[in-house]
Order: C-alpha cells, then structure tokens, then sequence
C-alpha cells in the first residue's frame, strides 16, 4: 500500500479499480459511534483529497460513490473544511452542474453532499460563488429526492 492517498489513487485508476474504493469508505464514514469512522478517516491525510479527485472520474458510478462518501463526511465539522480545503464545493457544484444528464443517485448524492457542506457559513457562501445555487434549484425543482439528514 502507497504510503500516501494520492499515490494510492493513482494506483487505483492505473488498475481500473476507481469504482470499488470509494464505497467501502462511504460505508466506513457512515457507520461507528457518534460518526467516529467518518472523523478518523477524514484526517487521514490525502484521503479526502483522493475521494474529490474521483468525483472527475470518467464513469459515473465512481463519480455517484465518491460524492456519497463525501456526503457521508461532510457530518463531521473538520472534515467539511477539509473537503472545502481539497476543492470539494468546486468538485460538487461541477457534478451537480452536470446532474441533468446524470442518474438520479449521481443527483441525489451531489445534492445530499453539497447540503451537509452547507452547514459551514463558509462553504455556502462558497457553493454560491461557485455557481452551485442554480442546480441545486433545478433539482429541488426536478422529481429526485434528497433524504438529507442532519447531525
């Protein structure tokens, strides 16, 4: 194993395995006492870094896992800053800017992610400088369903 998260995504998408990785994490960050996993894992360095990056993968179901995990980080409050640090408010407004042509869990996670960031004053002034009021509009308006839980 890559003594870093960059090198290890790297890795990951070198051998096509981009769509299994961010799953188990999303598990991890979404089970544990009091969301205990999700704080751990966020401060692991470079493992948020690596989660934003396969939010631009090539295939959608990467891109659906990657922001489901992030959602599932995004309870805990360093972690929000971290993912906010990493270029995640840039990565998800992109996804949920691309939500129309996109499936409804791709939709639904982006929202849901973009939502649990929101909570900072910081990134939602930040999700609205990115652009990211507009598609969240049109999916508040569309027939996908965000079950957007709070802390």
């Amino acid at each position: 194993m890559p003594k870093d998260y960059s090198s290890f995504y790297c890795m990951i998408m070198q051998r096509g395995m981009g769509l299994l990785v961010p799953w188990p994490l999303a598990n991890l960050a979404a089970h544990g006492d009091s969301n205990s996993n999700s704080a751990a894992i966020g401060q692991e360095e470079g493992a948020l870094e690596a989660l934003v990056q396969l939010t631009y993968s090539q295939n959608e179901g990467v891109r659906q896992e990657a922001a489901g995990a992030l959602w599932n980080f995004s309870f805990d409050d360093k972690n929000r800053e971290a993912i906010a640090a990493a270029g995640g408010v840039e990565a998800l407004v992109a996804l949920a800017q691309s939500s129309s042509s996109a499936s409804r869990g791709l939709q639904e996670r982006a929202a849901g992610a973009l939502s649990g960031l929101s909570v900072s004053e910081t990134n939602s002034i930040a999700i609205g400088r990115q652009g990211g009021i507009a598609p969240l509009i049109v999916l508040a308006r569309s027939d996908i369903e965000c079950n957007c839980f709070w802390p």
